[in-house]
């Protein structure tokens, strides 16, 4: 069960980023698995979370941690590293409308380092802090 649904997010994820965003890689089933799984995680069967979202991923205990891919039903998508449940880390989202955020992640806000990329071209790239612009920054 686990790669037949891991290779349907792998699918989905490719789908719409050959469509919306075709400049960026994916992570997919053998990226999760290259270099193998920290002795202290799992991968495990894809969770399909009661609202529709779905993660796919390495596992500490009962929580999100380690490398994973999160789908929402709106077709968001967070790629990246996860600690305790939460975006932790290096990671990327692309929202549903196409804006993309990649950078540094803390207890699941932007924060740290980071580039936001707006659909419309426009785009900021400095530091964050608690999902919000901080600091020096370029527009």
């Amino acid at each position: 069960m686990y790669i037949e649904l891991a290779g349907l997010l792998e699918e989905f994820a490719r789908k719409y980023h050959s469509t919306n965003h075709p400049e960026l890689p994916v992570y997919s089933y053998g990226d999760l698995t290259a270099g193998g799984v920290n002795k202290d995680r799992e991968l495990r069967d894809p969770v399909v979370y009661d609202d529709g979202t779905v993660y796919f991923g390495e596992w500490e205990k009962d929580h999100k941690s380690g490398k994973g891919v999160q789908v929402w039903t709106d077709y968001s998508v967070y790629e990246g590293n996860w600690k305790n449940d939460k975006a932790e880390g290096k990671g990327r989202i692309i929202h549903a409308d196409g804006d993309i955020y990649e950078g540094d992640w803390k207890e699941d806000k932007a924060d740290g380092q980071g580039v936001y990329k707006h659909s419309d071209g426009s785009r900021y790239e400095g530091s964050w802090k608690e999902d919000k612009q901080h600091g020096k920054g370029n527009f």
